[in-house]
């Protein structure tokens, strides 16, 4: 977080392969960068049970592979959608919306994920 306020700020020094971070309180920095997953064994969704109007940031589905397919399902089999995974950085996220944008239901959806032949779904709850 860069800003004009001195009290705190990072900076970024690639040249010394150095970050700077300087809070006004006392505070835990932490470099975080996002790694694809080798294989779908630590597929997980959060917040579950999620509730749309509730969690903005949607559903997060992690720990993705560089070819993963993502699909949503009703709990009857009808696939609702197909989400776009571009990013490739091991997660997408779902705003409980179908294929046409229209909010979903409440109720248990499955999310079905494929990656070279290996599957993989977990159970998820939406609710309003």
């Amino acid at each position: 977080m860069i800003q004009t306020d001195r009290r705190y700020f990072s900076k970024v020094d690639t040249s010394n392969n150095k970050v700077t971070g300087i809070t006004n309180h006392l505070s835990k920095f932490a470099l975080v960068q996002l790694s694809l997953a080798n294989d779908l064994t630590r597929l997980t969704a959060y917040p579950n049970p999620c509730n749309p109007a509730k969690h903005t940031k949607g559903l997060t589905i992690d720990n993705l592979t560089e070819s993963s397919v993502v699909k949503i399902y009703t709990i009857t089999g009808e696939m609702i959608r197909e989400l776009e995974y571009s990013t490739k950085d091991g997660r997408v996220v779902w705003y409980g919306n179908n294929a046409e944008d229209q909010k979903v239901a409440s109720g248990i959806y499955i999310i079905y994920v494929e990656d070279d032949g290996k599957k993989k779904t977990l159970k998820i709850a939406v609710e309003k």
